[in-house]
Formats: structure tokens, sequence, C-alpha cells
């Protein structure tokens, strides 16, 4: 199984309506149903769990403290868990994800969200790219980890460009899709 983790970068809005659905397993962060059917939900804040309505189709998922009804927990560890992005990666391992496509981290990039009007309950922006985040990134076995982005960082180590990934994508596309 392959997965793609979509983060709520500014960049995964690039992507989202361009990958054909039913090739990879979809992860996304807090409310991306909003931009993209997917198949599984992660949500680290409990503000955040408590303010997403359960949609058909698929699954949610958060840390076992602030599990409610219809919700499931997300039991790897992996270290230094901080946000809803590092969560769904421990996800996507908790599921035996072969290769795991990170979508739309702009960590080092931009600290803006396409999600950013969910998070008023914090009344701050917080910065996406932090010592903890970096502590996480150099102990997570990213062996099967690639980082789709515009741009590479020092901390992806297995990168992939859009449009190389798009284009490993087309693959998948067969005449019914293109019409």
């Amino acid at each position: 199984m392959q997965s793609i983790v979509f983060f709520s970068g500014p960049s995964a809005i690039n992507l989202v309506d361009v990958i054909p659905y039913g090739h990879f397993t979809e992860i996304g962060c807090n409310h991306f149903d909003d931009f993209r059917s997917v198949d599984h939900i992660v949500a680290y804040d409990r503000p955040m769990v408590q303010s997403i309505q359960p949609k058909p189709n698929c699954q949610y998922w958060t840390q076992g403290k602030w599990l409610r009804s219809g919700w499931h927990q997300v039991t790897h560890k992996n270290p230094h868990q901080g946000d809803s992005g590092q969560l769904a990666v421990a996800l996507a391992q908790q599921l035996g994800s072969e290769k795991i496509y990170i979508l739309g981290c702009d960590w080092n990039v931009s600290d803006a969200s396409i999600q950013q009007h969910h998070y008023a309950f914090r009344g701050w922006r917080p910065p996406k790219y932090t010592s903890i985040k970096d502590k996480w990134l150099s102990q997570l076995d990213q062996s099967n980890i690639v980082w789709v982005h515009l741009e590479r960082q020092p901390w992806m180590l297995n990168y992939q460009h859009h449009t190389d990934f798009l284009r490993s994508c087309s693959h998948f596309l067969t005449s019914t899709d293109a019409v």
C-alpha cells in the first residue's frame, strides 16, 4: 500500500484536484476533506476534533486523550509528535504503508495554512517549523517517505518535485479518467 499524507500548507492546494483517486490510501489533516475526499482524517488538537463533523466513507483518527464516538486512536508512536501532520505520518506507518508521499508540508517555507480559519481557537498563528519538529525529523525513519514539494528543504531526504510526482501518477490515468 502507498499513502499520501496531505499536510495543510498552501502548496497542497496545487495538487488536490489533479491526483487521480483510488491509487493511494489518502490521509488528510483536520478539515482537509473540505478540499478533497480522503480515506482518513487526522486531528491532533481537542478543539479541532470537536469541530469536525464526520462524513461517510472516511475514518477519523486522533490521539487517545481526545477520542470520541466514531473516532479511532493513532497508536503508532513517532518521537515528539506535536501536530496533525506528524500524527498523520504515524497513522500511515500504523496502517503499514510501504511508501508515504507527504504533500503540503511547507515547513521552513511558510507559516500559512489552507485551513487557517479553522485555527481561530488558538488566537495566533504558530510557526510551522520549530526545533521540536527538527528533532522529530532527525529521529524519523524516512526510508519510505517521499517529500513532494515545489522546493527541496534540507531535511527532505527523499524529495520529488510536484511535476515529477504528477508525471509518476500519470500511469494511473485511463481513457475514462481523462474524460
